[in-house]
């Protein structure tokens, strides 16, 4: 007789939404081994299409869907983003079941930490706070304590764009959630200072009419793809040989992002912007950090060299969230 599975309640800011891909890969994982219900406070700004069933909680349906996890009794919640931590602790309240919480970037960096109350730190339902390994300090800082805390990688599934050669295209390419955070503004710029060379921005949903709006303004050469389903994204990698991948400064709040262990895996050269130190530790020793994109005039125009994309191709295997899936479910036990 086959043990039935564990219920999971996975309680999310939106979904689905198609710049949060690291979600979607944990869910799937998820979903072989624990009967899921996702429960979203909104529904996604940009959707993307294979994603699974979910429950979007309002004021006028609050009641019933609280009604509803009482019979159906989940044995365990998990959520995304520390804002998020507050409501996992409200129903891992109500319901005297574990909960856990996978931090990311902006929640860590930008002082939402010290609004928190320091008793749903504390709680003996939060079983585990996944970070990525640089901002754990902040979070002992925030008074959660360390037994608490679980370094983790990014949640990327280095698998599904591995190709171990290098990408015969010659286009740029930069790729993310438009948002300020983002500096996307840099990456205009950069295709107005090499006329010569193909730059394409994969900006999903926020500001990206916004952006759209300003190429045009400016005489930049950016062409924009609409957004791309996340399983047809290792062909979109393809299609380039470099990823510019733009942060601001000012703001210094994007954490380690997916694409750039993702375009490593796929073959492509990888220059990241240099907003904070611990981003040469996850982007690796070939990467190129530059502090503006007029560094990158001469780097771009030509091939990565072997050695920049082995060095890469070995940097992205550290990634491959599959093996650290087990620091979390183990936190439910």
């Amino acid at each position: 007789m086959n043990t039935p599975k564990k219920r999971l309640l996975v309680l999310l800011q939106e979904y689905p939404q198609i710049s949060e891909t690291y979600i979607k890969n944990e869910l799937e994982v998820l979903a072989t081994e624990f009967e899921l219900e996702i429960l979203a406070m909104l529904p996604a700004n940009a959707p993307y299409r294979d994603r699974f069933p979910c429950l979007y909680l309002t004021q006028n349906n609050q009641a019933n869907v609280v009604e509803y996890l009482r019979r159906w009794k989940p044995q365990a919640i998990h959520s995304h983003y520390m804002k998020m931590l507050p409501l996992a602790y409200k129903f891992a309240s109500l319901f005297n079941i574990p909960f856990t919480v996978r931090a990311h970037s902006f929640d860590v960096l930008d002082g939402y930490l010290a609004t928190l109350d320091k008793r749903m730190l504390q709680s003996e339902h939060l079983k585990g706070i996944l970070c990525f390994p640089p901002f754990a300090d902040n979070l002992m800082r925030a008074g959660i304590p360390s037994s608490k805390i679980v370094p983790a990688n990014p949640v990327i599934d280095v698998r599904k764009f591995f190709t171990g050669k290098a990408s015969s295209a010659e286009a740029v390419m930069n790729v993310g959630a438009a948002l300020p955070k983002k500096n996307m503004d840099e990456y205009i710029e950069l295709s107005k200072l090499m006329p010569e060379t193909v730059f394409r921005l994969y900006g999903l949903g926020y500001d990206t009419a916004t952006l759209k709006a300003k190429n045009a303004q400016w005489g930049g050469r950016v062409e924009f793809v609409p957004p791309v389903e996340p399983d047809n994204m290792p062909a979109q990698y393809q299609r380039h040989r470099w990823l510019v991948y733009t942060a601001s400064k000012s703001m210094g709040t994007v954490g380690w992002p997916m694409a750039i262990a993702e375009a490593q895996a796929s073959g492509l050269g990888v220059a990241m912007q240099n907003i904070r130190p611990d981003l040469r530790d996850y982007c690796g020793p070939s990467a190129i950090m530059f502090d503006h994109v007029s560094e990158l005039v001469h780097i771009v125009d030509k091939a990565p060299s072997d050695e920049h994309l082995e060095k890469g191709f070995q940097n992205s295997r550290r990634f491959d969230f599959k093996n650290q899936m087990p620091m979390l479910t183990a936190l439910w036990a």
